[in-house]
């Protein structure tokens, strides 16, 4: 298994392997059925430390320009992302509303 439920976690999902392929991020879910509360994480595929990359946000992507785009309450936001220190750089900026997120690939049982 890739990454490890904590007690407060109902499931992970959305992976996406960062470029070097030396990190995953993924969604955090805490709610079976509901949107709101889930975390982006970046997890270590070497060591499997943990850092939260994103509140209240899931699905995130790396783009090729540096950025990850991701969803938040029904809305695609993009931000700088640091691909080395597993960092956003600014305030993220809302790029289209009224996407609809689904709720079906996760990680693991």
């Amino acid at each position: 298994m890739v990454t490890r439920r904590l007690p407060s976690e109902h499931h992970h999902m959305l992976p996406h392997v960062l470029p070097g392929d030396a990190a995953l991020l993924f969604t955090v879910r805490r709610h079976a059925l509901i949107w709101g509360g889930d975390d982006v994480v970046a997890q270590s595929l070497t060591t499997s430390a943990r850092k939260v990359i994103l509140q209240d946000a899931v699905d995130a992507r790396y783009l090729a320009s540096g950025h990850l785009v991701f969803l938040r309450q029904g809305t695609l936001f993009g931000v700088p992302f640091d691909v080395k220190r597993l960092e956003t750089r600014g305030t993220p900026v809302p790029l289209l509303s009224g996407v609809v997120q689904s709720l079906i690939l996760r990680i693991g049982p």
